[in-house]
């Protein structure tokens, strides 16, 4: 389950959950499971510290 926290656009959820769709830029998404963490370009979820 994805979930939405605080003012600043954070989402959290596992590395199996789809990553939310049309939301703002540079929100971020934080997989619990891994600790991976991802921005959002506007187009696609990018992950911060490098690339998968």
């Amino acid at each position: 389950m994805v979930t939405k926290k605080g003012q600043a656009p954070t989402y959290y959820g596992e590395s199996s959950d789809t990553k939310p769709e049309g939301v703002i830029v540079n929100s971020h998404f934080k997989e619990l499971d891994t600790g991976n963490e991802y921005y959002y370009t506007g187009e696609s979820w990018e992950k911060i510290g490098g690339t998968e």
